[in-house]
C-alpha cells in the first residue's frame, strides 16, 4: 500500500489525462503513448504494435519464475467520451504494475511484471486475439479491475470462452405417436436455463 500512496499523484494524473481526451477504440493514441512512456520511466521494456494493432503494448519488466500481467483498457465511447472508466482501469493497471515492479526490485523477488495495453475494449476488443495468438500463454496470472458504483466482494468472473451447441430433435406425428418425437427446443431450454 505504501507504493500505491507514493504514486497517487501521478495515478490521478494519467487517469485525469485519459479522462480529458477520450480517444475510440483503435485510436488510442495519446493514451497509448502516455502509459508507455511512464512505464518506460519507470525501466519497463515495451513492445508496441501487438497483433497488428497499433496502440496495444506489452511492457515488462523483471526475469522471474512467477509472471503476473494487469491489463489496461483505455479507449472510450463515441460521444460519451469515458463512461465505462476505462481511464481508472488504465491508471490502476499502471499503478498496480509500477507497484509491483518496485517490490520485485526492493525485495528480490523471483517474479516478472507485465502491463498489457488492451485496445478497442468498446468494439470487439484485443483480448480474444491476445489469447488466440498466445499473449497470455506464459503468464501465470492475469488481472484487471474495472470500476462500478459498489464493492464486489463475492462476484465471480469468468473468462469469455464460445461454445457453439447443436439441438437434434426427432419429428413424429402430433396426433398420432406424440411420444416418438423429441423436441430439440427441450433441449435448448433446459442447457439455457442450466446455464443461468
Amino acid at each position: 500500500m505504501k507504493e500505491i500512496e507514493k504514486l497517487k499523484p501521478l495515478l490521478y494524473s494519467t487517469s485525469r489525462k485519459i479522462f480529458e481526451n477520450p480517444e475510440t477504440a483503435y485510436k488510442e493514441y495519446k493514451a497509448s503513448k502516455l502509459l508507455i512512456e511512464t512505464l518506460k520511466k519507470e525501466g519497463f521494456g515495451v513492445e508496441r504494435n501487438i497483433c497488428g494493432y497499433e496502440t496495444a503494448f506489452i511492457a515488462r519488466y523483471g526475469k522471474g519464475k512467477v509472471k503476473i500481467a494487469f491489463l489496461a483498457e483505455y479507449d472510450a465511447l463515441p460521444e460519451i467520451g469515458h463512461g465505462c472508466g476505462h481511464n481508472i482501469i488504465a491508471s490502476a493497471s499502471l499503478g498496480a504494475g509500477i507497484a509491483l515492479k518496485r517490490l520485485i526490485e526492493k525485495n528480490g523477488l523471483d517474479a516478472a511484471v507485465y502491463v498489457i495495453g488492451c485496445p478497442g475494449e468498446e468494439a470487439e476488443g484485443a483480448k480474444v486475439k491476445f489469447s488466440e495468438e498466445g499473449v497470455f500463454r506464459d503468464i501465470d496470472v492475469v488481472m484487471m479491475v474495472h470500476p462500478s458504483d459498489r464493492t464486489l466482494i463475492k462476484e465471480r468472473f469468468l473468462a469469455i470462452r464460445e461454445l457453439r451447441f447443436k439441438f437434434y430433435g426427432k419429428p413424429s406425428h402430433a396426433a398420432a405417436s406424440p411420444e416418438e418425437g423429441i423436441n430439440a427446443l427441450d433441449g435448448v431450454i433446459l442447457t439455457y436455463n442450466n446455464i443461468n
